[in-house]
């Protein structure tokens, strides 16, 4: 299943956390590897909302000073999606620029069923697309990032391109849907 919608965030959230962001009030960390298994010289910024599952406790995965006003908006996309109930596994603000990589590795962003949210947060570079995949690494989908665009898939392979110009802002929630 892939779901593409405009609008996903409440437009005053979005203006808010694009203050944020142009405030410098978000902190980005620099990531070495897009897709860390790979080992590949990748590199682009992060600031992480809720860290993932697997790589710490529970009661430290809130990163983010500003992760209650995140939760709030989470909800409010989760809606947009018909999505009740979900536990979030990771959810990260990702930056990336021009880094002489034309792409990032196909991957997972976990090693177990999850679904993901990806919505783009200005209007990036065209060839900037983000690329789903079906289990044979045969393309389903190619998205252009579009401000306020979201993406819901399941778990399938994918990966980015990265823009030539300018720089990409996506925001990137994984999570399993709770069953009633």
């Amino acid at each position: 299943m892939i779901l593409e919608k405009n609008n996903v965030i409440h437009l005053n959230d979005l203006k808010i956390i694009n203050n944020l962001i142009i405030d410098k009030k978000v902190p980005f960390v620099f990531q070495n590897n897009a897709v860390p298994i790979f080992k590949k010289k990748d590199f682009y910024f992060e600031h992480c909302i809720i860290e993932r599952k697997e790589k710490i406790k529970d009661q430290d995965r809130y990163q983010s000073i500003h992760y209650k006003n995140f939760l709030r908006v989470f909800s409010y996309i989760f809606s947009k999606f018909k999505i009740k109930e979900a536990e979030i596994y990771r959810a990260a603000i990702n930056l990336t620029v021009n880094n002489s990589a034309k792409k990032c590795s196909i991957h997972y962003d976990h090693d177990y069923e999850h679904k993901q949210i990806l919505i783009y947060l200005n209007d990036a570079d065209k060839k900037s697309k983000t690329v789903i995949l079906n289990k044979k690494n045969k393309k389903l989908k190619e998205v252009t990032p579009k401000k306020n665009k979201g993406i819901l898939f399941d778990y399938l392979p994918h990966y980015h391109f990265f823009p030539t110009k300018g720089y990409r802002l996506v925001l990137v929630i994984t999570f399993k849907e709770k069953e009633n």
